[in-house]
């Protein structure tokens, strides 16, 4: 069930109501959550039902953050998970939920045990645009430094809030990089070798709404700028549902862990070179068995949605946004050398690999 529309916070009452829960776990971010109206709200629309929150963990989930949620989950005897906050946010609550049928979690990613189904419904109220997790079926949680990504159908949230009215204070340099997430996320679900027909048709309206509205979302935000973003982002969410992200994102999650990169910030710094990557593909290199054209055809979709560029125009589109917004994507000046950029490959994601258009050579380089 999507809720959305200006405003439409409130109506969290009807879900409160539907699901009359007797014990809710609140999960939520920390000052940004208490220095908002939002608990005020939660007070007026909870009322006669006891609230768990939930905010002490790191901003990228790691499970032992997400076990001791679990434990205080039953110690309340919670019976509905509400998330509120960011993508680190939803992710964490839905670990949580996924824990209620699962003891072990780590076994499930490291060995393959099957994950079972959620016990519990999940609401999922963003507060940035960009994540998309409120519209994912999966999970990102780190084990150490090392990133996993938990899926599985009962983890798409049950009930879902789009209210722009959450995002009006949010920082211009959060708005910056978690509106790079969603237009990473959208323009790699186009030419992801999962994509499909639905997955293009999001992923093509996403990226419609964010071209048009993040330079201003930024720089000089609107309520229709916010409102655009907000829905561009669970667009790009229901995109990558389907099609999962590729080599911008299997390359991002190092920058995250080593170099404490925003995770939308450490996508940026791929993004115009895999463009330009994919694009360049040959029969041979080509991973997507509908060939090298098909790839690239879904590619110039891209550079049409950013006026007509051709793909050395389109590279530079995309460094002067990311200029624009204020996201610093020259390695250099983020205080990074070649030994950063070769741990990235040296640690990439392959489970997201596998998703990119081309395949990377033997003797790959990473330059930027």
């Amino acid at each position: 069930m999507i809720i959305e529309g200006q405003g439409s916070f409130v109506r969290l009452s009807e879900i409160i109501e539907k699901e009359n829960p007797k014990s809710i776990f609140l999960v939520t971010g920390k000052k940004s959550y208490e220095n908002s109206n939002i608990p005020i709200q939660i007070k007026s629309l909870c009322q006669n039902i006891n609230v768990t929150r939930f905010s002490d963990f790191r901003e990228n989930p790691l499970l032992i953050d997400a076990e001791r949620g679990f434990q205080q989950y039953k110690e309340n005897s919670c019976d509905l998970v509400i998330a509120i906050g960011g993508g680190s946010v939803i992710d964490m609550a839905k670990i949580i939920c996924c824990l209620t049928a699962n003891d072990d979690i780590e076994k499930s990613l490291t060995e393959g045990v099957k994950v079972e189904d959620s016990k519990t419904k999940l609401v999922a109220i963003p507060t940035t645009s960009g994540t998309g997790s409120e519209a994912t079926h999966f999970a990102v949680l780190y084990i150490g430094k090392k990133k996993y990504s938990l899926a599985h159908e009962t983890l798409l949230p049950e009930y879902v809030i789009l209210d722009s009215d959450l995002t009006q204070n949010v920082p211009d340099y959060l708005t910056a990089v978690t509106g790079v997430d969603a237009l990473s996320q959208a323009m790699e679900s186009m030419w992801s070798v999962n994509s499909t027909e639905e997955s293009v048709k999001y992923a093509r309206e996403a990226l419609s709404l964010i071209f048009s509205s993040l330079k201003d979302c930024v720089n000089s935000p609107t309520y229709d700028t916010r409102e655009s973003m907000m829905k561009g982002a669970y667009l790009a969410g229901k995109a990558i549902n389907i099609s999962k992200t590729t080599a911008p994102h299997a390359f991002s999650y190092t920058f995250t862990s080593y170099n404490n990169l925003p995770h939308g910030h450490a996508v940026a710094i791929t993004l115009p070179f895999f463009l330009k990557y994919n694009y360049e593909l040959t029969a041979e290199s080509c991973n997507d068995n509908r060939g090298a054209d098909y790839v690239r055809r879904q590619i110039d979709i891209i550079l049409d949605l950013m006026g007509g560029a051709d793909i050395d125009s389109g590279v530079k589109f995309l460094s002067d946004l990311f200029s624009e917004i204020g996201v610093e994507i020259n390695p250099e000046k983020l205080g990074m050398n070649q030994s950063d950029i070769n741990r990235a490959v040296e640690n990439v994601n392959f489970e997201r690999l596998k998703n990119n258009p081309r395949k990377l050579e033997e003797g790959f380089m990473l330059s930027l």
